[in-house]
């Protein structure tokens, strides 16, 4: 992200042409996805500190295989976690165990809509991913 909105193409860039489509909204305003992945990101990580405790999680294969499996998980003070996972080439579903529990689990998508997901016994349950796509996850205390 360069700018928050794209350049028109006759306006000069730095670098190359490809380098004026990397604002987070169209030249005529028009939100791009970007926008609302970014804005989700800082309404789910704006807090005064974070503890980051990626190996935490504990991953259970339930269908397909991973391959390059990729997670992230940020605990807030206020005991709320966000789990931000991702796999490149593979589909598998997951289950999820945290060891600081949680009562209920969102998953958010990079539009930053929402559905509810299985949680239970700290595990949040049937996590789907898909290839290149990423998945997050958000439990409250």
């Amino acid at each position: 992200i360069y700018e928050m909105r794209d350049l028109p193409p006759p306006d000069p860039a730095v670098g190359d042409d490809p380098n004026y489509h990397l604002g987070l909204v169209y030249a005529d305003g028009t939100r791009k996805l970007a926008f609302s992945t970014v804005q989700l990101l800082v309404a789910l990580l704006n807090t005064d500190s974070l503890i980051v405790a990626d190996g935490e999680p504990e991953i259970k294969v339930r269908s397909r295989r991973t391959r390059e499996l990729y997670r992230h998980l940020f605990v807030r003070p206020d005991g709320r976690q966000v789990l931000i996972m991702w796999d490149r080439d593979a589909s598998p579903m997951l289950d999820v165990k945290l060891p600081r529990g949680g009562s209920r689990a969102t998953s958010y998508w990079l539009d930053g809509s929402g559905a509810p997901l299985d949680m239970r016994g700290g595990t949040v349950r049937g996590i789907r991913l898909r290839p290149g796509e990423v998945s997050i996850a958000v439990t409250d205390p």
